[in-house]
């Protein structure tokens, strides 16, 4: 069951965050829907790099020592990685506010919504390095959990009831009342991680972070680029056809993102299972559990698909409301780049715990400048332009990495749709007691 539960708590999560993009949809007006959106995308897009990607390392770092035999050195690692963290984050949500400050002038209504933002943005870090924390600590589902649906559950828990109850709700208390359900989630998280980290051997060994530090750097600026590439063409649009034509796209991207759920889950607990293999050198079961979860989070993105096209616009202006019906044809776009990223599978979280992150940083870098570069020139047209942008960044994205394994390694870790292969996966006991061991 390693793949299944952190599929289930992000399926978990993404209902919830469904239910609270109806009630943003359905209670705000549109254009205050989209600067929600767009200030969750800003959050979204950058707090996994909550002290310069620590968390990240930290998990390499504690799953080496462990392997070893060395658990005496993961409290000092632990522990140095929450001061580092804490002591960096700060910086960061400094500068981030003063650059917005500075940027909006520091005038009227944009002054409270930084601050509020900053606070939320404080929040979803705190919780991703506890997150992260489990995980290294072997407590995978707990961190999975911390990491997907808790937050969503607090958010829903407390937002929902404002947009609900309120008479006129409008988005300073919609995100003071976010913030309250993110402080619980945040408390919560750090209170768990800790509890599993006093079960570790005391100890002062002198240890190294550095180790963590430049692993956790390029994963944790990857994390963020990688996001960003979801969020530049709502922040695009947003600026060339003001936040109600962002509600539109974003509405559409926020779909997109919940179907992609399954490789996002998959990436989060996988890469422990790839350091031991690549430890062995042993690229065929790297191949071989990379290529199941590809091919099956495919067929999900497949289905995904069909069913936008034959329901999407009815579907969507029911539930979001009639003025949200255009995000159907958008999400029908993005979709091809998902399918693109399913195809792909975890490759670049191979890439990444091989040694090869400083690869997957550069290939970032280069999509994100790309369709930012692309959305700057092209964001005044129709907004379906920018959908195939985002959409052609993530397909050419993985397909450079697919082909970059195949030509360092010689194995293929893509999705395979040859017959005899699905016939492999869904065998004769029933497709769901295939789609079962696949996850297990």
């Amino acid at each position: 069951m390693r793949y299944l539960y952190p599929i289930i708590f992000r399926y978990a999560s993404l209902v919830l965050q469904f239910v609270v993009m109806v009630f943003i949809t359905r209670r705000l007006s549109q254009g205050d829907a989209g600067i929600y959106l767009q200030l969750f995308g800003i959050i979204n897009a950058t707090y996994v790099f909550v002290g310069f990607g620590i968390p990240d390392g930290i998990v390499k770092s504690v799953a080496h020592a462990d392997a070893l035999d060395r658990r005496h050195e993961i409290r000092p690692l632990v522990r140095r990685a929450a001061l580092a963290t804490g002591s960096t984050s700060l910086v960061m949500l400094i500068l981030g506010v003063t650059a917005a400050e500075l940027f909006n002038g520091g005038y009227g209504e944009d002054r409270s919504l930084i601050i509020l933002a900053a606070i939320w943005w404080l929040c979803y870090g705190a919780t991703f390095f506890a997150a992260q924390v489990l995980v290294a600590l072997g407590e995978s589902g707990k961190g999975a959990f911390f990491f997907y649906p808790a937050m969503n559950i607090a958010l829903f828990g407390t937002s929902v009831p404002y947009l609900a109850l309120a008479t006129t709700p409008d988005i300073q208390a919609t995100l003071v009342a976010t913030i309250i359900g993110g402080l619980l989630c945040s408390v919560a998280a750090l209170a768990t991680a800790g509890f599993y980290y006093s079960t570790f051997p005391s100890s002062s060994e002198p240890v190294s972070l550095r180790p963590a530090m430049r692993l956790g750097f390029s994963i944790g600026l990857s994390r963020v680029l990688q996001s960003s590439i979801h969020w530049i063409p709502v922040w695009g649009i947003g600026a060339f056809h003001g936040a109600a034509a962002a509600a539109t796209l974003g509405t559409a991207s926020r779909l997109n993102v919940a179907i992609a759920a399954v490789m996002a889950a998959i990436r989060f607990t996988i890469r422990p299972v790839i350091v031991r293999h690549a430890a062995r050198n042993d690229w065929q079961e790297i191949a071989i559990e990379s290529s199941k979860v590809a091919t099956l989070a495919t067929l999900v993105s497949f289905v995904a698909l069909a069913g936008t096209l034959l329901l999407g616009p009815f579907a969507i202006g029911l539930i979001f409301g009639e003025s949200y019906r255009a995000s159907a044809l958008l999400l029908a776009i993005l979709l091809f780049g998902t399918l693109g990223e399913c195809v792909g599978g975890p490759v670049d979280e191979i890439l990444k715990m091989t040694s090869r992150a400083n690869i997957v940083l550069a290939i970032l870098i280069c999509a994100t400048m790309s369709e930012a570069l692309l959305v700057w020139i092209f964001g005044g047209f129709d907004v379906i332009v920018t959908a195939v942008i985002q959409a052609g960044t993530f397909v050419g994205m993985y397909g450079f990495m697919l082909w970059f394994v195949w030509r360092k390694h010689g194995v293929w870790v893509g999705a395979n749709f040859t017959p005899a292969y699905i016939q492999t996966l869904f065998p004769r006991r029933g497709a769901v007691k295939g789609a079962e061991d696949i996850l297990s």
